[in-house]
Protein backbone atom coordinates (compact mmCIF):
# COMPACT_ATOMS: atom_id res chain seq x y z
CA UNK A 1 0.00 0.00 0.00
CA UNK A 2 1.22 3.51 -0.76
CA UNK A 3 -1.26 5.91 0.52
CA UNK A 4 -0.92 10.24 0.43
CA UNK A 5 -0.93 11.26 4.12
CA UNK A 6 -1.28 15.00 3.59
CA UNK A 7 -1.81 18.10 6.45
CA UNK A 8 -1.82 15.12 9.45
CA UNK A 9 -1.18 15.85 12.68
CA UNK A 10 0.32 11.90 13.93
CA UNK A 11 0.83 12.16 18.01
CA UNK A 12 1.42 10.44 21.24
CA UNK A 13 0.67 7.27 19.61
CA UNK A 14 2.89 4.13 20.19
CA UNK A 15 4.52 0.50 18.73
CA UNK A 16 7.35 -2.33 18.46
CA UNK A 17 7.76 -1.05 15.12
CA UNK A 18 6.90 2.88 13.81
CA UNK A 19 5.44 4.22 16.79
CA UNK A 20 3.66 7.24 14.64
CA UNK A 21 3.47 5.16 10.87
CA UNK A 22 4.49 1.77 10.30
CA UNK A 23 5.22 0.68 6.54
CA UNK A 24 6.19 -2.68 5.72
CA UNK A 25 6.70 -5.10 2.16
CA UNK A 26 7.08 -1.89 0.08
CA UNK A 27 4.79 0.25 1.26
CA UNK A 28 5.73 3.38 -0.07
CA UNK A 29 3.68 6.12 1.27
CA UNK A 30 3.70 9.77 0.05
CA UNK A 31 3.92 11.95 3.56
CA UNK A 32 3.64 15.66 3.12
CA UNK A 33 2.94 18.41 5.41
CA UNK A 34 2.69 16.58 8.71
CA UNK A 35 3.47 16.41 12.40
CA UNK A 36 4.83 13.85 13.33
CA UNK A 37 5.42 14.52 17.11
CA UNK A 38 5.23 12.52 20.47
CA UNK A 39 5.52 9.18 19.41
CA UNK A 40 7.06 5.85 20.34
CA UNK A 41 8.65 2.63 19.25
CA UNK A 42 9.73 -0.40 21.76
CA UNK A 43 11.97 -1.39 18.93
CA UNK A 44 12.61 0.65 15.66
CA UNK A 45 11.27 3.79 14.46
CA UNK A 46 9.63 6.22 16.96
CA UNK A 47 8.23 8.21 14.57
CA UNK A 48 8.53 6.54 11.20
CA UNK A 49 9.22 3.01 10.22
CA UNK A 50 9.81 1.52 7.02
CA UNK A 51 10.74 -1.95 6.12
CA UNK A 52 11.60 -2.23 2.47
CA UNK A 53 9.68 0.49 0.95
CA UNK A 54 10.28 3.63 -0.57
CA UNK A 55 8.67 6.46 1.73
CA UNK A 56 8.70 10.19 0.40
CA UNK A 57 8.56 12.70 3.53
CA UNK A 58 8.19 16.37 2.32
CA UNK A 59 7.29 19.43 4.45
CA UNK A 60 7.32 17.51 7.59
CA UNK A 61 7.78 18.25 11.10
CA UNK A 62 9.23 14.78 13.36
CA UNK A 63 10.03 15.86 16.62
CA UNK A 64 10.16 14.45 20.16
CA UNK A 65 9.18 10.65 19.18
CA UNK A 66 11.84 8.10 20.93
CA UNK A 67 13.32 4.53 19.91
CA UNK A 68 14.26 2.59 22.42
CA UNK A 69 16.62 0.56 19.97
CA UNK A 70 17.09 2.93 16.66
CA UNK A 71 15.56 5.74 14.35
CA UNK A 72 14.22 8.14 17.22
CA UNK A 73 12.79 9.96 14.50
CA UNK A 74 13.06 7.92 11.19
CA UNK A 75 14.33 3.94 10.50
CA UNK A 76 14.51 3.00 6.98
CA UNK A 77 15.43 -1.20 6.57
CA UNK A 78 16.34 -2.30 3.07
CA UNK A 79 15.41 0.73 0.96
CA UNK A 80 17.11 1.02 -1.85
CA UNK A 81 16.34 4.25 -4.34
CA UNK A 82 13.95 2.82 -7.01
CA UNK A 83 13.14 5.36 -9.54
CA UNK A 84 9.77 6.83 -9.42
CA UNK A 85 8.66 9.78 -10.82
CA UNK A 86 6.15 11.84 -8.86
CA UNK A 87 4.98 15.19 -9.47
CA UNK A 88 4.72 16.97 -5.80
CA UNK A 89 4.22 20.96 -5.65
CA UNK A 90 5.18 20.89 -9.08
CA UNK A 91 8.67 19.26 -8.81
CA UNK A 92 9.94 16.20 -9.92
CA UNK A 93 11.23 13.69 -7.26
CA UNK A 94 12.45 9.98 -7.43
CA UNK A 95 12.76 7.30 -4.90
CA UNK A 96 13.48 7.60 -1.13
CA UNK A 97 13.13 11.23 -0.41
CA UNK A 98 13.11 12.95 2.77
CA UNK A 99 12.90 17.04 2.08
CA UNK A 100 12.66 20.23 3.50
CA UNK A 101 12.02 18.17 7.08
CA UNK A 102 12.84 19.39 10.09
CA UNK A 103 13.54 16.86 12.60
CA UNK A 104 14.35 17.41 16.36
CA UNK A 105 14.30 16.55 19.69
CA UNK A 106 14.11 12.75 18.86
CA UNK A 107 15.89 10.09 20.85
CA UNK A 108 16.97 6.45 20.74
CA UNK A 109 19.85 3.78 21.12
CA UNK A 110 21.37 4.97 17.67
CA UNK A 111 20.23 7.07 14.99
CA UNK A 112 18.03 9.75 16.54
CA UNK A 113 17.30 11.52 13.96
CA UNK A 114 17.70 9.13 10.92
CA UNK A 115 18.65 5.58 10.85
CA UNK A 116 19.70 4.12 7.34
CA UNK A 117 20.03 0.22 7.19
CA UNK A 118 20.70 -1.10 3.84
CA UNK A 119 18.91 2.39 2.31
CA UNK A 120 20.02 5.07 0.46
CA UNK A 121 17.74 7.49 0.78
CA UNK A 122 17.93 11.60 -0.53
CA UNK A 123 18.20 13.68 2.46
CA UNK A 124 17.63 16.96 1.76
CA UNK A 125 17.01 20.99 2.49
CA UNK A 126 16.38 19.24 6.24
CA UNK A 127 16.79 20.92 10.04
CA UNK A 128 18.12 17.97 12.09
CA UNK A 129 18.75 19.25 15.64
CA UNK A 130 18.73 18.77 18.88
CA UNK A 131 18.13 14.75 18.48
CA UNK A 132 19.93 12.56 21.36
CA UNK A 133 21.08 8.83 21.05
CA UNK A 134 23.18 6.83 23.66
CA UNK A 135 25.55 4.92 21.49
CA UNK A 136 26.00 5.91 17.61
CA UNK A 137 24.75 8.82 15.13
CA UNK A 138 22.96 11.88 17.08
CA UNK A 139 21.39 13.47 13.55
CA UNK A 140 21.67 10.74 11.41
CA UNK A 141 23.21 6.85 11.84
CA UNK A 142 24.35 5.23 8.37
CA UNK A 143 24.49 1.35 8.91
CA UNK A 144 25.66 -1.66 6.76
CA UNK A 145 26.52 -0.13 3.52
CA UNK A 146 23.88 2.39 3.33
CA UNK A 147 24.91 5.45 1.10
CA UNK A 148 22.47 8.30 1.41
CA UNK A 149 22.82 11.47 -0.41
CA UNK A 150 22.92 14.32 2.50
CA UNK A 151 22.64 18.09 0.75
CA UNK A 152 21.57 21.25 2.13
CA UNK A 153 20.64 20.76 5.60
CA UNK A 154 21.50 21.76 8.60
CA UNK A 155 22.93 19.32 11.43
CA UNK A 156 23.50 20.73 15.05
CA UNK A 157 23.40 20.35 18.49
CA UNK A 158 22.85 16.42 18.09
CA UNK A 159 24.31 14.25 20.82
CA UNK A 160 25.94 10.89 20.79
CA UNK A 161 26.14 10.64 24.65
CA UNK A 162 28.11 7.36 25.17
CA UNK A 163 29.62 6.34 21.82
CA UNK A 164 30.44 8.14 18.61
CA UNK A 165 29.03 10.76 15.93
CA UNK A 166 27.53 13.18 17.09
CA UNK A 167 26.11 14.54 13.99
CA UNK A 168 26.49 11.49 11.49
CA UNK A 169 28.06 8.22 12.09
CA UNK A 170 28.76 5.89 9.32
CA UNK A 171 29.67 2.32 9.85
CA UNK A 172 30.19 -1.14 7.69
CA UNK A 173 30.81 0.34 4.36
CA UNK A 174 28.83 3.07 4.40
CA UNK A 175 29.45 5.87 2.00
CA UNK A 176 27.25 9.07 1.86
CA UNK A 177 27.86 11.79 -0.02
CA UNK A 178 27.79 15.06 2.19
CA UNK A 179 27.16 18.27 0.55
CA UNK A 180 26.39 21.93 0.96
CA UNK A 181 25.66 21.40 4.72
CA UNK A 182 26.82 23.05 7.67
CA UNK A 183 27.57 20.24 10.75
CA UNK A 184 27.65 23.01 14.09
CA UNK A 185 27.68 22.19 17.58
CA UNK A 186 27.01 18.04 17.78
CA UNK A 187 29.08 16.52 20.80
CA UNK A 188 29.70 13.04 21.42
CA UNK A 189 32.26 11.07 24.24
CA UNK A 190 34.81 9.40 21.83
CA UNK A 191 35.23 10.15 18.28
CA UNK A 192 33.53 12.11 15.88
CA UNK A 193 31.95 15.12 17.35
CA UNK A 194 30.58 16.51 13.75
CA UNK A 195 31.26 12.98 11.44
CA UNK A 196 32.35 9.69 11.86
CA UNK A 197 33.69 6.88 9.65
CA UNK A 198 32.37 8.38 6.30
CA UNK A 199 34.07 6.87 2.98
CA UNK A 200 31.98 9.37 0.71
CA UNK A 201 32.74 12.88 -0.43
CA UNK A 202 32.18 15.70 1.69
CA UNK A 203 32.31 18.74 -0.47
CA UNK A 204 31.19 22.52 0.25
CA UNK A 205 30.23 22.03 3.50
CA UNK A 206 30.84 24.05 7.18
CA UNK A 207 31.44 21.74 9.81
CA UNK A 208 32.34 23.73 13.09
CA UNK A 209 31.94 23.86 16.86
CA UNK A 210 31.87 19.96 17.21
CA UNK A 211 33.19 18.72 20.13
CA UNK A 212 34.78 15.18 21.27
CA UNK A 213 34.28 15.25 25.62
CA UNK A 214 36.25 12.18 26.58
CA UNK A 215 39.83 12.82 27.56
CA UNK A 216 41.19 10.68 25.25
CA UNK A 217 38.33 11.37 22.48
CA UNK A 218 39.45 11.64 19.00
CA UNK A 219 38.24 14.05 16.32
CA UNK A 220 36.65 17.35 17.33
CA UNK A 221 35.27 17.31 13.50
CA UNK A 222 35.42 14.31 11.44
CA UNK A 223 37.07 11.27 12.38
CA UNK A 224 38.16 8.49 9.97
CA UNK A 225 36.44 9.91 6.95
CA UNK A 226 38.13 8.00 4.02
CA UNK A 227 36.70 10.00 1.23
CA UNK A 228 37.76 12.93 -0.32
CA UNK A 229 37.36 16.50 1.47
CA UNK A 230 37.02 20.03 -0.60
CA UNK A 231 35.81 22.76 -0.39
CA UNK A 232 34.92 22.99 3.37
CA UNK A 233 35.91 24.98 6.18
CA UNK A 234 36.64 23.13 9.51
CA UNK A 235 37.04 25.46 12.04
CA UNK A 236 36.70 25.52 16.04
CA UNK A 237 35.78 21.97 16.72
CA UNK A 238 37.47 20.36 20.07
CA UNK A 239 38.51 17.07 20.76
CA UNK A 240 41.83 16.07 23.06
CA UNK A 241 43.45 14.41 20.19
CA UNK A 242 43.33 15.72 16.91
CA UNK A 243 40.14 18.83 17.08
CA UNK A 244 39.49 19.67 13.29
CA UNK A 245 39.79 15.92 11.96
CA UNK A 246 41.59 12.53 11.82
CA UNK A 247 41.50 11.66 7.29
CA UNK A 248 42.57 8.95 5.37
CA UNK A 249 41.39 10.62 2.18
CA UNK A 250 42.02 13.24 -0.37
CA UNK A 251 42.00 16.88 1.37
CA UNK A 252 42.20 20.33 -1.13
CA UNK A 253 40.80 23.13 -1.24
CA UNK A 254 39.48 23.69 2.25
CA UNK A 255 40.00 26.15 5.61
CA UNK A 256 41.09 24.14 8.36
CA UNK A 257 42.29 25.32 11.94
CA UNK A 258 46.19 25.11 12.90
CA UNK A 259 46.94 23.19 9.93
CA UNK A 260 49.82 23.48 8.21
CA UNK A 261 51.04 21.91 4.66
CA UNK A 262 51.19 18.15 5.62
CA UNK A 263 48.89 18.62 8.86
CA UNK A 264 52.00 16.33 10.95
CA UNK A 265 50.99 17.51 14.12
CA UNK A 266 47.11 16.49 13.58
CA UNK A 267 47.06 13.19 12.21
CA UNK A 268 48.62 9.96 13.46
CA UNK A 269 51.45 8.85 11.42
CA UNK A 270 50.02 5.27 11.31
CA UNK A 271 46.66 6.45 9.27
CA UNK A 272 47.91 8.37 5.90
CA UNK A 273 46.04 10.54 3.68
CA UNK A 274 46.89 13.29 0.57
CA UNK A 275 47.39 16.61 1.64
CA UNK A 276 46.20 18.12 -1.66
CA UNK A 277 46.75 21.99 -3.18
CA UNK A 278 44.73 25.04 -1.97
CA UNK A 279 44.51 24.42 1.75
CA UNK A 280 44.16 27.30 3.95
CA UNK A 281 44.44 27.77 7.65
CA UNK A 282 43.33 31.64 8.51
CA UNK A 283 40.36 32.60 9.96
CA UNK A 284 37.06 32.10 7.67
CA UNK A 285 36.01 35.39 9.08
CA UNK A 286 31.78 33.65 9.99
CA UNK A 287 29.41 36.79 9.97
CA UNK A 288 28.80 35.53 13.66
CA UNK A 289 30.47 32.13 14.83
CA UNK A 290 28.48 29.52 16.88
CA UNK A 291 29.68 29.02 20.57
CA UNK A 292 29.79 26.99 23.57
CA UNK A 293 28.19 28.96 26.40
CA UNK A 294 27.33 28.87 30.03
CA UNK A 295 24.21 27.21 30.60
CA UNK A 296 22.35 30.08 32.81
CA UNK A 297 23.58 33.02 30.25
CA UNK A 298 23.91 32.29 26.05
CA UNK A 299 25.75 35.33 26.24
CA UNK A 300 28.78 33.91 28.51
CA UNK A 301 31.32 31.75 26.33
CA UNK A 302 32.84 28.73 28.01
CA UNK A 303 35.38 26.21 27.01
CA UNK A 304 34.18 23.92 25.19
CA UNK A 305 34.90 20.79 27.32
CA UNK A 306 32.52 22.33 30.32
CA UNK A 307 30.13 19.66 30.44
CA UNK A 308 27.33 22.31 31.75
CA UNK A 309 27.99 23.99 27.78
CA UNK A 310 25.12 24.53 25.64
CA UNK A 311 25.64 25.39 22.56
CA UNK A 312 23.92 28.58 20.79
CA UNK A 313 23.95 28.37 17.13
CA UNK A 314 25.53 31.08 14.98
CA UNK A 315 25.40 32.35 11.14
CA UNK A 316 28.07 31.12 8.89
CA UNK A 317 27.84 32.81 5.98
CA UNK A 318 31.04 34.54 5.07
CA UNK A 319 32.22 38.27 5.78
CA UNK A 320 32.97 40.40 2.51
CA UNK A 321 36.83 39.92 3.60
CA UNK A 322 36.85 36.14 3.76
CA UNK A 323 39.79 34.27 2.33
CA UNK A 324 37.41 31.88 1.85
CA UNK A 325 35.52 33.53 -0.76
CA UNK A 326 36.50 32.61 -4.53
CA UNK A 327 39.07 30.17 -3.04
CA UNK A 328 37.37 26.69 -4.13
CA UNK A 329 38.78 24.13 -6.27
CA UNK A 330 38.78 25.91 -9.76
CA UNK A 331 38.30 23.09 -11.54
CA UNK A 332 34.94 22.57 -9.56
CA UNK A 333 31.75 22.02 -11.79
CA UNK A 334 28.14 22.20 -9.78
CA UNK A 335 25.75 19.11 -10.68
CA UNK A 336 23.11 21.16 -12.48
CA UNK A 337 20.48 23.03 -10.54
CA UNK A 338 22.71 22.80 -7.49
CA UNK A 339 22.19 25.28 -4.83
CA UNK A 340 23.72 26.45 -1.73
CA UNK A 341 22.68 26.53 1.64
CA UNK A 342 20.18 29.50 1.07
CA UNK A 343 18.97 27.93 -2.51
CA UNK A 344 21.32 30.32 -4.73
CA UNK A 345 23.57 29.16 -7.27
CA UNK A 346 26.62 27.39 -5.83
CA UNK A 347 29.48 29.38 -8.16
CA UNK A 348 28.25 33.48 -7.62
CA UNK A 349 31.79 34.65 -8.28
CA UNK A 350 34.89 33.68 -10.09
CA UNK A 351 35.16 30.35 -8.69
CA UNK A 352 33.14 28.07 -5.62
CA UNK A 353 33.75 29.29 -1.98
CA UNK A 354 34.70 27.41 0.59
CA UNK A 355 31.92 26.35 2.85
CA UNK A 356 28.23 25.85 2.57
CA UNK A 357 27.29 29.59 1.51
CA UNK A 358 28.25 31.27 -1.27
CA UNK A 359 28.80 34.82 -0.89
CA UNK A 360 27.91 37.32 -3.30
CA UNK A 361 28.62 41.49 -1.95
CA UNK A 362 27.92 44.75 -3.39
CA UNK A 363 30.69 47.04 -2.57
CA UNK A 364 29.75 50.33 -2.07
CA UNK A 365 31.39 54.13 -0.60
CA UNK A 366 31.32 54.69 2.94
CA UNK A 367 32.13 58.27 4.84
CA UNK A 368 31.86 57.50 8.27
CA UNK A 369 31.51 60.09 11.00
CA UNK A 370 33.26 60.93 12.82
CA UNK A 371 36.46 59.98 11.62
CA UNK A 372 37.97 60.84 15.09
CA UNK A 373 36.16 59.17 17.63
CA UNK A 374 36.52 60.18 21.26
CA UNK A 375 34.32 58.06 23.16
CA UNK A 376 34.48 60.40 26.30
CA UNK A 377 32.81 63.14 24.35
CA UNK A 378 28.82 63.49 24.42
CA UNK A 379 26.13 62.60 21.63
CA UNK A 380 23.57 60.03 20.46
CA UNK A 381 25.10 58.41 17.62
CA UNK A 382 27.70 57.43 15.45
CA UNK A 383 26.76 56.99 11.37
CA UNK A 384 27.83 55.87 8.45
CA UNK A 385 26.99 57.17 5.21
CA UNK A 386 26.79 54.97 2.04
CA UNK A 387 26.38 55.50 -1.48
CA UNK A 388 25.44 52.17 -3.29
CA UNK A 389 26.48 51.60 -7.37
CA UNK A 390 24.36 53.16 -9.90
CA UNK A 391 22.27 50.52 -11.29
CA UNK A 392 20.52 50.09 -7.88
CA UNK A 393 17.25 51.68 -7.14
CA UNK A 394 16.02 52.59 -3.14
CA UNK A 395 13.68 49.91 -3.88
CA UNK A 396 16.14 47.56 -3.44
CA UNK A 397 17.56 48.09 -0.08
CA UNK A 398 15.87 46.19 2.66
CA UNK A 399 15.50 48.88 5.15
CA UNK A 400 13.55 46.84 7.87
CA UNK A 401 16.57 44.34 8.26
CA UNK A 402 19.35 46.15 10.50
CA UNK A 403 22.81 46.78 9.10
CA UNK A 404 25.58 45.48 11.46
CA UNK A 405 29.31 47.09 12.22
CA UNK A 406 32.33 45.00 12.14
CA UNK A 407 34.36 43.52 13.97
CA UNK A 408 32.31 44.97 16.74
CA UNK A 409 29.23 43.06 16.11
CA UNK A 410 27.05 45.76 17.06
CA UNK A 411 23.47 46.12 15.41
CA UNK A 412 22.45 49.38 13.46
CA UNK A 413 19.33 51.66 15.31
CA UNK A 414 17.98 52.50 11.70
CA UNK A 415 18.57 52.37 8.01
CA UNK A 416 17.59 55.14 6.00
CA UNK A 417 17.47 56.38 2.26
CA UNK A 418 18.62 60.15 2.11
CA UNK A 419 18.44 62.57 -1.09
CA UNK A 420 16.21 62.51 -4.06
CA UNK A 421 15.01 59.80 -6.10
CA UNK A 422 18.20 61.03 -8.88
CA UNK A 423 21.42 59.77 -8.99
CA UNK A 424 22.86 57.22 -6.92
CA UNK A 425 21.64 55.99 -3.78
CA UNK A 426 22.57 57.03 -0.36
CA UNK A 427 22.12 55.92 2.98
CA UNK A 428 22.47 57.29 6.53
CA UNK A 429 23.13 54.17 9.03
CA UNK A 430 23.09 54.83 12.42
CA UNK A 431 24.27 53.26 15.58
CA UNK A 432 24.20 54.05 19.10
CA UNK A 433 27.38 55.91 20.36
CA UNK A 434 27.58 54.33 23.88
CA UNK A 435 27.00 51.11 22.68
CA UNK A 436 29.42 51.55 19.88
CA UNK A 437 32.27 52.68 22.32
CA UNK A 438 31.25 50.10 24.92
CA UNK A 439 32.45 47.33 22.06
CA UNK A 440 35.85 49.00 21.84
CA UNK A 441 38.57 47.49 23.50
CA UNK A 442 41.45 49.88 23.20
CA UNK A 443 42.18 53.63 21.78
CA UNK A 444 44.05 53.44 18.17
CA UNK A 445 43.28 53.28 14.07
CA UNK A 446 40.00 51.20 13.29
CA UNK A 447 38.83 49.63 10.31
CA UNK A 448 34.71 49.34 10.53
CA UNK A 449 32.81 47.28 7.74
CA UNK A 450 29.27 47.98 7.25
CA UNK A 451 27.15 45.25 6.09
CA UNK A 452 23.35 45.64 5.17
CA UNK A 453 20.78 43.64 2.98
CA UNK A 454 19.52 44.12 -0.11
CA UNK A 455 15.61 42.83 -1.16
CA UNK A 456 17.55 40.35 -3.43
CA UNK A 457 19.06 38.67 -0.96
CA UNK A 458 22.33 39.77 -1.70
CA UNK A 459 24.69 41.66 0.98
CA UNK A 460 26.36 45.01 0.46
CA UNK A 461 29.54 46.34 2.21
CA UNK A 462 31.75 49.29 2.86
CA UNK A 463 34.90 49.84 4.70
CA UNK A 464 36.60 53.06 6.67
CA UNK A 465 39.12 53.98 8.52
CA UNK A 466 38.34 55.80 11.90
CA UNK A 467 40.50 56.52 14.85
CA UNK A 468 39.66 56.07 18.73
CA UNK A 469 40.74 58.83 21.25
CA UNK A 470 39.86 58.22 25.18
CA UNK A 471 40.76 62.25 25.63
CA UNK A 472 38.23 63.88 28.71
CA UNK A 473 35.82 66.04 27.80
CA UNK A 474 36.20 69.66 28.87
CA UNK A 475 32.67 70.37 28.20
CA UNK A 476 31.54 67.56 30.72
CA UNK A 477 30.24 69.39 34.07
CA UNK A 478 32.66 69.43 36.33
Amino acid sequence: SSPTINNCIITNNAGHHGGGIHCRDSSSPIITNCIITGNWAGFFGGGVFCDKGNPIIINCTISNNSALRVGGGIYLYDSPVIPRKIMTDKTEDYGLIISNCRISGNTAGAGGGIYCEYSNPMITNCTIKENVVFSYGGGICCDHHSSPIITNCSITNNSATDRAGGGIYCSDGSSPAITNCTISGNRTRAAGGGIYGCLGPIYNCTITGNKVEEEFGWGGGLFYCRGDIKNCIIWDNFAFNYPQLRPIGHIAYNCIQNWTSGGQDDVSPARKFEWGEGNIDTDPCFVWPGHWADANDPNIIVEPNDPNAVWVEGDYHLLPFSLCIDTGDPNYIPEPNETDLDGNPRISGTRIDMGAYESSYIEAEMNFTPKTLNCNSRGNRVKAHLTLPDEFLPEDVDVNEPAWAKPIDLESEYIKLIGSDKGPVRLEIAFDRQDFCGCLTEPGWLDITIIGSLTTGQNFYATDKIKVINKPDNKSPK
